[in-house]
């Protein structure tokens, strides 16, 4: 059972110094926990008190989520989003929104990111993310490949087909439409830390939706100590331990795997993560990959990137691209035995 608790926990953390021999309680530092739903999923900051009222935090952290809700969310119909995937007009002026900044970072980041995985990462997949059926977790177990052959006509995210110019969005192909999910979570980790720095917190985590960002230290003074799980099928998160325990601090951490959201289709899996250059669900053998930026998201895009580009494209491009800060841990399967890989330098950042 899993049990959630709402609003806002407050409670004094006791640091403790731990010696070889002893345990030797030192100064009280009060910290605050934050607790609240969004995006579909939860979230949770953990955050060093000082002059911060909590309360004022709650409300200005659901205010801030709600507000991209209006920008980002395909599943709020009067969003910005989606009155553009539901336009038929080859230019859709953002007028209407004086508060998109939200959206065009997000539309920026993933033209950023579409560029450099040579189309990995493509938010334009939206058609063939829909015609699966993973939007509403109606999976079509009798795709057609004509349908599909068509639908890739629509995903084309180049250019010359979808760019932003003039404050407004300019589609060739009306047709065409976007989602940010695969990056938007990881965004929205990055808004509530820039709202809790400007109010002066230096020693933070905020998880949302499993996509994590934290600075300075944690109640106890060490690092921030984050959990990655081990990849087991059908399992609930933290149910069968830990692959590793990460210890962070001023930096991001994303994960995306294909272990608990799949289907079987005569013996095949296919997962949620759609090949945009096939238009079928990425065929890799890889289970999960964790991905460490400076900004989560990054992180969350490229991690889903890695999902579609696999295991050896994903190492090449990191070792290619070391201006972007990127480290990565793979979780694959080899043979039916479960095996792992990580970038360079990716061990410090694993409590030992």
């Amino acid at each position: 059972m899993t049990v959630r608790y709402w609003g806002i926990l407050l409670a004094t953390l006791f640091l403790w110094s731990c010696g070889t021999t002893e345990e030797t309680q030192t100064e009280s530092v009060e910290y605050y926990q934050i607790l609240g739903e969004a995006q579909g999923t939860t979230y949770s900051i953990i955050y060093e008190a000082g002059k911060i009222d909590p309360i004022e935090v709650k409300s200005s952290v659901d205010s801030i989520l709600s507000a991209y809700d209006l920008q980002n969310s395909i599943y709020k119909p009067g969003s910005l989003i989606s009155l553009l995937n539901d336009s038929w007009e080859s230019s859709f002026s953002l007028d209407s929104f004086p508060e998109n900044n939200y959206f065009q970072t997000c539309f920026n980041v993933s033209k950023e990111v579409h560029q450099l995985t040579d189309g990995a990462f493509n938010p334009a997949v939206y058609p063939l993310v829909s015609y699966w059926g993973f939007h509403k977790a109606d999976f079509n177990y009798e795709p057609d490949s004509l349908e599909i052959k068509n639908l890739l006509k629509l995903i084309d995210f180049s250019n010359s087909n979808f760019r932003l110019e003039n404050d407004a969005i300019v589609r060739s192909n009306p047709e065409s439409k976007i989602d940010f999910n695969a990056l938007a979570q990881g965004h929205s980790v990055d808004v509530l830390a820039n709202y809790l720095e400007d109010l002066g917190s230096e020693n933070y985590m905020i998880e949302l939706g499993g996509e994590i960002k934290c600075k300075g230290n944690n109640p106890d003074k060490n690092l921030w100590r984050v959990g990655i799980d081990k990849p087991i099928e059908n399992s609930d998160p933290g149910e069968n331990g830990f692959q590793f325990i990460a210890s962070l601090t001023n930096i991001s951490l994303a994960t995306s795997g294909n272990y608990r959201k799949y289907y079987e289709i005569d013996g095949q899996k296919y997962s949620h993560t759609i090949d945009p250059i096939t238009g079928y669900p990425a065929k890799q053998n890889l289970l999960s990959v964790t991905v460490l930026s400076p900004d989560c998201v990054y992180a969350d895009a490229f991690a889903t990137a890695f999902m579609v580009m696999g295991l050896e494209s994903s190492l090449n491009f990191i070792h290619n691209h070391e201006e972007l800060g990127l480290h990565a841990y793979f979780i694959y399967d080899e043979n039916g035995a479960i095996q792992t890989k990580m970038t360079e330098g990716f061990e410090k950042f694993m409590l030992q």
